[in-house]
């Protein structure tokens, strides 16, 4: 059954164009993926293709960006299954959205573009200024159990490609534009590529929201907000995120028993309502000016690029310093009182989460004897948290 086509747009092929957006990390995704979700039916009705549940994207993804080179994707792996759904699409567009797409090499563009021929390929990048994008980066890493000192962390942004760091490598493969812009070139026309650039901080979220629905063609203004979003942590949150992250990793935590409590709990929705009592994290001044010279160098040669630019290239400009607290600053006590903070919470989430557990385990009597449960993962992690606190309270 065809679908309704959408709203004004720049689309101007008759042929079916998917819309890849593929970052950058910490510059509006979240916020796009979730009021793409959230407004899922009303998308739809435009003739747009959104795949649902989110993670099916996530999966599709993490399957491309594992392809070597010279290695094809499995037709029954998730990228594949995602694109036969959206060759199928009887509509005029379709969206994917997830910031790894960023990181593709020149082998994984090209398997991705194939696999959706015959539709046209159109790619949405999001920018903002690197002065915002490095603080970030860190605290983003914080979340997900990363334990990099924030001076290691700038030492390795900073430090020279030939090093080949991980952390280099890992942030400027997402945030040099022009290197992005050219690894996607090798499968994608230049003119096919838009980049979005998001202005400084205070002009909310809605213009990013604007700006990306006239990329793609889709009437979204009457849309209704995400229901989450995806906000930074304070200077002293993701200190306390880093030893936190130290002492969890000493004791054998998993990264998957991590993520699912240390990120998606405390890291994403206990810490980040004290961003504004703890204040946000300031870059030093060396750090700003090399990374300003660096910007003009990119929106130089950004500017020699015959790519559509939505918003303004000097909207990635590094602007004035607008303060904030270094890191290394942040003494015990501080991260005490965050680390109370999110235990309070935690305690009170994992109550409510035990019970909603031990419910369904009742109910579906499918656990067997000797096998580690959801909940009782929940309590391990609770006491090896309660542990490490109850060691910074004896300290300071």
């Amino acid at each position: 059954m065809p679908v309704p086509a959408g709203g004004e747009g720049r689309r101007t092929s008759d042929t079916p164009t998917v819309y890849l957006h593929i970052g950058t990390p910490k510059s509006g995704s979240s916020y796009l993926q979730g009021r793409l979700s959230a407004n899922h039916t009303a998308v739809a009705e435009q003739g747009f293709f959104w795949p649902e549940p989110w993670e099916r994207q996530v999966r599709a993804v993490r399957n491309l960006r594992a392809l070597r080179r010279g290695a094809t994707l499995s037709a029954d792996g998730p990228w594949m299954s995602l694109t036969r759904e959206i060759v199928a699409w009887q509509g005029p567009a379709a969206i994917l959205s997830m910031e790894w797409l960023v990181r593709c090499q020149p082998h994984q563009i090209k398997a991705a573009v194939a696999s959706l021929a015959p539709w046209r390929v159109e790619v949405v990048c999001v920018a903002r200024d690197l002065a915002r994008a490095v603080p970030a980066a860190w605290q983003e890493g914080t979340q997900n159990y990363k334990t990099w000192a924030w001076d290691e962390f700038l030492q390795a942004v900073a430090s020279s490609p030939v090093t080949r760091q991980p952390v280099h490598e890992e942030f400027w493969s997402q945030h040099d534009l022009v290197d992005v812009v050219r690894r996607w070139s090798t499968a994608v026309p230049p003119e096919q590529i838009h980049l979005i650039t998001i202005p400084p901080a205070g002009y909310g979220s809605d213009l990013l929201w604007d700006r990306f629905c006239s990329v793609v063609g889709l009437s979204g203004a009457e849309f209704s907000q995400p229901p989450y979003d995806n906000p930074s942590l304070g200077a002293v949150s993701a200190q306390m995120m880093r030893r936190l992250n130290a002492a969890l990793r000493e004791q054998g935590v998993s990264r998957t028993d991590y993520l699912r409590i240390g990120k998606h709990v405390v890291g994403k929705q206990v810490l980040p309502p004290r961003r504004e009592l703890e204040g946000q994290i300031a870059l030093p001044h060396d750090v700003r000016e090399s990374l300003s010279r660096r910007s003009q160098a990119m929106r130089h040669d950004l500017a020699k690029l015959d790519i559509h630019v939505v918003g303004d290239l000097a909207e990635l400009e590094v602007g004035a310093d607008t303060g904030g607290r270094d890191p290394n600053d942040v003494n015990d006590a501080e991260m005490l009182a965050a680390a109370v903070a999110a235990l309070a919470s935690l305690v009170a989430w994992t109550a409510q989460r035990e019970k909603q557990l031990e419910a369904r385990s009742t109910r579906a009597q499918i656990i067997k004897p000797g096998r580690t449960t959801p909940v009782r993962t929940i309590r391990q992690l609770r006491r090896k948290v309660l542990r490490r606190v109850s060691g910074w309270a004896r300290r300071s």
